[in-house]
């Protein structure tokens, strides 16, 4: 009686088969949804980061009569920062003494008096990004956060915008604001005028062939497509994801994204601050 009790309570080989394949079907089915509340949960965060970006920018301004920071030009040229994408959080940290002077003269450094938490600096889905510790505490005028673990990868996931800072580098590529910091009274539509941006489109990197790149082959004809999103903090310190299609002009140069990340796209396709 023990023994036909055991069985009548044990499941056939058919049974297991078919709830493993029941339970498969499932995952199958809800793996893609967590997936896509994982992603909306990290856009989100990138977005939060990138107005406190701007709220710190904006904090930064009234300490400095309104006026943009910008690069020391003595300390880019020693640091071999020629165009300030080291200075902006563009280019990777190369060595011990771009470092240094990330710590010490780059927006990441004018900026972090005004940042609670480092980790605003970087986005969740960004792998290519340092991971700056908690705190910005400063010893010997330096500030904390960042150590030679950073060397090889960028300080931040979202870009001082080159517009704002070109004057100042060594390499100046000239033009009527040589030389001069803008400042906020300067910009008259400061609410069109993005300030930070993503360096990629993290969160939708969805992508598709461009007439446009047409000069390009294979992969390298491949642009965003134009739903695609990016996050940018604007000029009046309010932040929002736009469509880099209707945000960036288009740069049949730039294959693989397709776009300046530097010049945004007017209603004729035209370059304008």
């Amino acid at each position: 009686m023990k023994n036909l009790a055991m069985k009548q309570r044990a499941f056939t080989l058919i049974e297991l088969l078919v709830v493993i394949a029941i339970i498969a079907i499932l995952a199958a089915i809800l793996f893609p949804v967590f997936a896509q509340a994982k992603q909306a949960a990290k856009k989100s965060s990138c977005l939060s980061n990138t107005k406190q970006l701007g709220i710190s920018l904006q904090m930064y301004l009234s300490d400095y009569d309104d006026t943009f920071p910008v690069p020391n030009n003595v300390a880019a040229t020693a640091a071999g920062d020629d165009y300030g994408n080291v200075y902006r959080g563009a280019l990777n940290i190369s060595n011990q003494t771009q470092l240094d002077y990330v710590k010490q003269y780059s927006i990441y450094a004018q900026l972090n008096p005004y940042v609670k938490n480092l980790q605003i600096w970087a986005c969740p889905s960004d792998s290519g990004v340092a991971a700056p510790g908690p705190g910005g505490a400063s010893v010997g005028g330096v500030l904390k956060g960042l150590d030679s673990s950073a060397i090889g990868q960028r300080f931040t996931s979202f870009a001082y915008r080159f517009f704002m800072l070109a004057p100042f580098t060594p390499q100046d590529p000239g033009g009527s604001h040589r030389g001069s910091a803008f400042t906020l009274s300067e910009l008259d539509k400061s609410s069109q005028i993005f300030v930070f941006n993503e360096m990629w489109v993290w969160h939708d990197n969805r992508r598709e062939a461009k007439s446009w790149l047409s000069s390009w082959t294979g992969d390298l004809k491949l642009g965003w497509v134009s739903q695609a999103q990016m996050n940018f903090a604007w000029a009046d310190g309010h932040s929002k994801a736009y469509a880099v299609d209707r945000a960036l002009l288009r740069a049949s140069w730039n294959p693989g994204s397709g776009y300046d990340y530097n010049w945004v796209k007017n209603s004729d396709g035209t370059d304008i601050p």
